[in-house]
C-alpha cells in the first residue's frame, strides 16, 4: 500500500537524520580539538647550528674569504623548516571541515526529504479519507438500492398475483344465468314425511324383534330352572 510505503520511507529518513546529527556533532568536536592542537603547534621549526657542522660550506667560505677555522666555528646558522606535524594537523582539519560540510548538506537534504514525505503522507491521508467517504456513500446507496429493489420485487409479486386473479376471472364463461326458483327448494315436506314413516316402521320392527327375543330367553331360563 502506498501509505505504508511512505511511512516506512519517512521512518528510514528519520533514522538516517538521527545518525547524521550524531556524526555531525562528533565531527564538530573533532574540528574543535584539531583547531586547539593546531593553535598550539608552530607552523615552522627553527634549528640553530654552526659552520663547524657544515663541512662543505665551511670549506667554500675558507677558500673564498681566507678566514680561519676558529673564526668560522663561531658563526651560527639558523635554519627554518616547515613543521610536518602542523601540516598533518592542518590537512586533518581541512578533511574534517569537508566532512562536516558534507554532513550538513546531507542533513539538510534529509530534512527536506522528510518534509516532502510528510506532505505526501498528508495528501495520501486526505485522498484516503475522501475515498473512504465515497466508499461509505456508495455502500449507503447500495443498501438503499437493495431496499428499493426488494420493495419493487414485493410490489411486482403482488401485481402478478392480482393480474393472475383478474385473468382467472376473465377466463370464466357464463353458459346460463342463474334463475331464482318459484317454489322453495327446502324443506321438502313430502320427502320428509316419507323418510319419517320409513324410520318409524323400522323402529317398530326393531322393538318387536327385541321383545320377542327377550320372551324366548325368559322361557328357556324357566325350563332350565324347573
Amino acid at each position: 500500500m502506498e501509505l505504508e510505503s511512505k511511512l516506512m520511507q519517512i521512518t528510514n529518513f528519520k533514522t538516517s537524520l538521527a545518525q547524521i546529527k550524531v556524526d555531525e556533532e562528533n565531527t564538530r568536536r573533532s574540528i574543535e580539538k584539531a583547531k586547539s592542537l593546531l593553535s598550539q603547534t608552530p607552523k615552522t621549526l627553527v634549528t640553530n647550528s654552526t659552520l663547524y657542522c657544515e663541512d662543505l660550506l665551511l670549506d667554500i667560505i675558507k677558500d673564498k674569504n681566507g678566514i680561519n677555522t676558529n673564526t668560522l666555528n663561531n658563526v651560527k646558522l639558523s635554519n627554518e623548516e616547515v613543521n610536518q606535524i602542523y601540516v598533518e594537523l592542518s590537512n586533518s582539519l581541512n578533511q574534517l571541515e569537508i566532512q562536516l560540510a558534507n554532513l550538513e548538506a546531507s542533513r539538510k537534504n534529509t530534512e527536506q526529504a522528510i518534509l516532502e514525505c510528510q506532505k505526501e503522507i498528508e495528501t495520501i491521508q486526505v485522498e484516503y479519507a475522501e475515498k473512504q467517504k465515497e466508499y461509505d456513500e456508495l455502500n449507503l446507496e447500495l443498501d438503499l438500492s437493495k431496499q428499493a429493489y426488494q420493495a419493487y420485487q414485493k410490489e411486482y409479486k403482488e401485481l402478478m398475483i392480482k393480474q393472475s386473479t383478474e385473468i382467472g376471472k376473465s377466463s370464466i364463461v357464463v353458459v346460463s344465468e342463474a334463475m331464482v326458483p318459484k317454489s322453495p327448494v327446502a324443506p321438502n315436506k313430502t320427502v320428509n314425511i316419507a323418510v319419517a314413516g320409513m324410520c318409524g316402521l323400522l323402529m317398530g320392527i326393531l322393538v318387536v324383534f327385541i321383545k320377542q327375543n327377550m320372551s324366548t330367553i325368559n322361557v328357556v331360563s324357566h325350563r332350565k330352572a324347573a
